[in-house]
């Protein structure tokens, strides 16, 4: 009886690393049916996923255009996921820049208020025309653009209570009304407000008008 346990302890033994190495064959069989399909199910997929990646990037574009910036940037991000290489998602690449200073859409394709901008960016006679154009921007609701012709009239007359008024606007709208990152708004608001003490220090009479 002792004898037979024995025997078949020993043939137990030896079929154990049999066992071991059937197993690891078969994990390394699947594993390579599994990396196949996945090969197979990537390549045919992929003019799908640049059709959809290509769609994501219009709209991201479209978005970029109107300056809806966190919008743009969201169909940006879709379109890297379905194609981490789309060299057409440029536009992510002057997104940040673009919504802290507009001008870095003034190349973009197709742009629908380049007019705007060239209107913004017309040097001035003078400071008191830079504020009439800012003015005039503002009230079209083009926060962005209206801080370069304020802008232009504090660099022009530092002592011009007006341009400092209209720049904390524009700056203070921008800030408030564009969609852009918190970060961002930041520094709009910091700008306006340095640019509203400014008008204090200029006249510390004048009352800045509330909601502006």
């Amino acid at each position: 009886m002792k004898t037979e346990n024995l025997n078949n302890k020993i043939v137990n033994s030896k079929e154990k690393p049999k066992d071991k190495k059937a197993v690891v064959f078969l994990i390394i069989k699947w594993t390579i049916i599994v990396i196949i399909v996945f090969v197979v199910f990537f390549l045919l997929t992929k003019p799908l996923r640049g059709y959809s990646s290509n769609n994501y990037v219009t709209s991201g574009d479209n978005y970029l255009k109107e300056r809806k910036f966190l919008a743009a940037d969201l169909e940006y991000q879709k379109a890297l996921v379905f194609d981490p290489g789309n060299i057409k998602a440029e536009g992510r690449r002057i997104l940040e820049k673009a919504s802290k200073n507009v001008l870095e859409l003034e190349n973009f394709p197709n742009i629908n208020f380049s007019a705007k901008i060239k209107e913004a960016t017309v040097f001035p006679e003078n400071e008191v025309e830079a504020v009439k154009l800012s003015k005039k921007l503002i009230e079209e609701n083009e926060y962005q653009l209206a801080t370069i012709p304020a802008l232009t009239a504090t660099e022009m007359d530092k002592e011009y209570r007006d341009a400092w008024l209209y720049y904390g606007i524009a700056n203070l709208k921008s800030g408030e009304l564009l969609q852009i990152k918190p970060e961002i708004k930041e520094e709009y608001f910091k700008k306006a407000k340095e640019a509203f003490a400014k008008v204090k220090e200029i006249d510390p009479e004048y009352k800045i008008p509330a909601g502006v």
